[in-house]
């Protein structure tokens, strides 16, 4: 039993008493188990692989803090300060004749807007409306703000 688990360092007892029974031993699994045990015998746990920082395509040097502040972590989806609103973060707003308005901000192209005043009512200052081509019925439209309007083929508003 020794000589098989040193052998095998990942075999359990289950599989050296198979190896045992292929020798031509008569083996009891009970018996081997409470000699297994006796014995201080265990089943050495594989060492996992680590995986490298800063290798491969899109690695990053991972840095050790030698002081406070020295090393910071963040994670912006977008630049916005109070106030200003930048140009790289203005959002798209889409619509579409076959959209709804409820509980919709517009901001996914699978799910647009019905109609252009609450697409208008949504956005702010420097969004892109991206207006679907087909028949708007808009009475009275005003649109006070600055946006980026982009019309697709042929809108009609009345």
């Amino acid at each position: 039993m020794h000589e098989l688990a040193r052998e095998h360092p990942r075999f359990g007892y289950r599989r050296i008493v198979a190896l045992l029974r292929r020798e031509g031993w008569s083996v009891n699994p009970k018996r081997l188990h409470r000699l297994w045990r006796q014995a201080g015998l265990q089943v050495r746990r594989k060492q996992r692989k680590r995986r490298r920082v800063g290798t491969g395509e899109n690695g990053t040097i991972k840095l050790k803090p030698l002081y406070p502040n020295h090393v910071w972590s963040y994670d912006f989806l977008f630049d916005f300060v109070v106030g200003v609103q930048s140009s790289s973060s203005s959002n798209t707003r889409f619509v579409d004749t076959m959209g709804s308005d409820i509980g919709n901000d517009c901001t996914v192209e699978a799910f647009p807007c019905a109609t252009i005043t609450h697409a208008v009512s949504m956005a702010n200052n420097g969004d892109i409306l991206e207006v679907a081509s087909g028949t708007y019925n808009e009475p009275g439209l005003v649109i006070d703000k600055n946006l980026d309007i982009r019309w697709h083929g042929v809108v009609v508003i009345q």
